[in-house]
């Protein structure tokens, strides 16, 4: 076979020839790239939506994780508070001092003044109760019946309040017992 190409335009040939081969590979790759990009796409999409969903999800974790650090703080505060309340006496109350004696007074008995004071610290120690009873039977008894009383730890009737016999006027001075 002749060659009819003369040797310096062959070598031109043959460079001309690999840039159009290497163009076609090039052409062909970029086409490639260009095919899965396109493909890419919705997977892409996909992936992205998901990643903010988390996001958002995990801001919201945080937040509530927050939120409940916080009021656990709070619920080991009032839990620490609670815990001094019990640990203090709770004073009586002067209703419940009155009930009480409710309790133990009957009807021959008629109170008339009571008188409850605390002290400094809070406390109620002793309270002065006045009244009148029917028979001086009936005002020992009434006596006795606040010592007996669980509530009160004595109960401290002058003599001179035993001198009548009938419609006895009395001046008791009774010690409060102290809570535990």
């Amino acid at each position: 076979m002749i060659n009819l190409i003369p040797p310096h335009a062959r070598k031109q040939v043959k460079i001309e020839y690999w840039v159009r081969v290497s163009s076609v590979w090039v052409l062909m790759v970029a086409l490639g790239l260009c095919v899965v990009l396109v493909l890419m796409v919705p997977s892409y999409i996909l992936i992205r939506s998901q990643l903010n969903t988390y996001q958002e999800q995990y801001s919201q974790a945080l937040a509530d994780s927050v939120s409940y650090q916080e009021l656990e703080d709070a619920v080991v505060t009032a839990n620490r508070y609670a815990q001094k309340l019990l640990s203090y006496k709770s004073p009586v109350s002067f209703t419940g001092i009155i009930d009480e004696l409710k309790l133990v007074t009957d009807d021959t008995i008629e109170l008339s003044y009571v008188d409850i004071k605390r002290t400094e610290s809070g406390e109620v120690e002793t309270m002065v109760v006045k009244g009148e009873a029917q028979t001086r039977i009936d005002l020992v008894a009434y006596r006795d019946a606040i010592e007996a009383h669980p509530f009160f730890t004595s109960a401290d009737l002058p003599i001179s309040n035993l001198a009548k016999d009938k419609e006895v006027p009395f001046s008791i001075t009774v010690a409060i017992k102290q809570p535990e």
